[in-house]
């Protein structure tokens, strides 16, 4: 007896769909024993899942909240209308990072009249069970059966109130969901809020120049924001939705319900063409973290961008060869910077950006509820480089980290940018 090649094709299908269930199983088996403050979440950074994935958090009811993933490696080229389980999900939902009670869980298939496709890949949706007044940790282990690629990530959700940033919605003109909080100055967008009001939202802009991150020896004083605005206006809101928004000006926005509360939504307009480096006049300030004083007021007083640019890193280099290879590799460090560690500025000039920068990814990272461990190196040995990021209590944003400096990171951070000019 000969079998078709439909009949093939389904046997495969329901192989791989047990393929995958039970890879996902193992997964989530082997990587969730204790607290996951106690495990190497290294992967969260070094496989730029800006590029591959987002979340978007949606209180949608008082005990329920909706989690949209934006899906980018998704290739249609393999999707057949017959396949039962194109994408396989388990999640745990746990209270913190440093907690290991499983609150909620469980396991779902996304089959293909399930899938929506969007944009920028394909979207996928389903609900945990959450309540108000409470914060959360969502452990997702994702595994694609068409591209046969797996991912394993963490998101936050954050519902002590019905005014933060995931009571609400960004929706761009064509009606679908945006995963980011920073626009181009064409962008279009409505907010959703998820109770049906009528009235105005408070829109308060700032447009700040704040400083850029120190070498992490250089104990800089901490300097208190300024919570008075720039300048405020107000947006009408009808039925729970706004009409279509323009941002035209640099600087962020925060729309409040409440302007009583500082919680709300914080909508940032960087640079043209963020997160990407795309001129030369923008290579110049990075150089910062790797040049002294006098070269780089040299750097800044030249108007000849391009050519500055590239003297400075042929002199480094030593050669043309080998400063192209440093400057895909330095710039590259800056735009993944601003993908990952952006916050009420640009990602490369923060804390996290800067080590990042310099040192790379790090081989360890640890992370709680408000603190974050680097280690380069192994843990538990003296000749490892660690640093300890505390995450800052932030209306605007929620990735805001400040370093611990200490003195004793002089020679190392030496050590690093020599590497760099070598």
């Amino acid at each position: 007896m000969f079998l078709s090649i439909n009949q093939i094709k389904n046997i495969q299908r329901k192989t791989l769909f047990i393929v995958c269930i039970f890879f996902l199983i193992i997964i989530s088996s082997c990587v969730n024993t204790g607290k996951i403050s106690h495990q190497n979440i290294s992967f969260i950074y070094k496989n730029n899942y800006p590029d591959s994935h987002e979340f978007c958090v949606f209180h949608n009811t008082d005990s329920t909240s909706a989690v949209f993933i934006n899906y980018k490696n998704h290739n249609p080229g393999f999707l057949d209308k017959n396949d039962s389980a194109a994408y396989l999900l388990t999640y745990k939902l746990y209270q913190s990072f440093g907690s290991n009670v499983v609150l909620d869980s469980s396991s779902i298939s996304f089959p293909f009249y399930e899938i929506k496709n969007i944009q920028n890949g394909v979207e996928l949706k389903f609900d945990v069970k959450t309540k108000y007044s409470e914060k959360y940790l969502l452990e997702i282990n994702f595994a694609d059966t068409l591209n046969k690629t797996a991912f394993r990530d963490f998101v936050s959700i954050n519902k002590r109130n019905k005014f933060n940033r995931q009571n609400f919605l960004m929706i761009n003109k064509a009606g679908e969901k945006l995963y980011k909080n920073n626009l181009t100055p064409d962008e279009k967008f409505r907010l959703k809020y998820n109770n049906s009001i009528t009235g105005k939202i408070t829109v308060n802009f700032y447009q700040r120049k704040f400083p850029i991150a120190v070498p992490p020896f250089i104990l800089d004083k901490t300097i208190n924001f300024e919570y008075f605005p720039d300048s405020v206006f107000y947006v009408e809101i009808y039925n729970g939705e706004t009409e279509l928004l323009n941002l035209k000006k640099f600087g962020f926005y925060h729309f409040s319900i409440d302007s009583s509360n500082r919680d709300g939504v914080s909508i940032f307009r960087f640079y043209n063409g963020f997160p990407l480096i795309k001129n030369a006049s923008q290579m110049i300030a990075p150089l910062k973290y790797i040049t002294d004083k006098k070269e780089f007021k040299e750097l800044n007083e030249n108007s000849k961008y391009k050519s500055t640019v590239e003297d400075f890193w042929i002199d480094v280099a030593g050669s043309s060869e080998r400063a192209k290879v440093l400057i895909k590799k330095y710039y590259q460090r800056i735009q993944d910077a601003n993908r990952l560690f952006s916050s009420y500025h640009e990602g490369w000039k923060t804390d996290r950006g800067l080590v990042h920068i310099i040192f790379g990814y790090p081989n360890i990272v640890y992370k709680e509820e408000n603190i974050e461990t680097w280690i380069y190196g192994e843990a538990n040995n003296s000749s490892s480089v660690v640093f300890d990021f505390i995450k800052v209590d932030n209306p605007f944003t929620d990735n805001d980290y400040r370093l611990i400096k200490s003195p004793s990171y002089k020679t190392r951070w030496y050590f690093a940018v020599e590497a760099w000019r070598r």
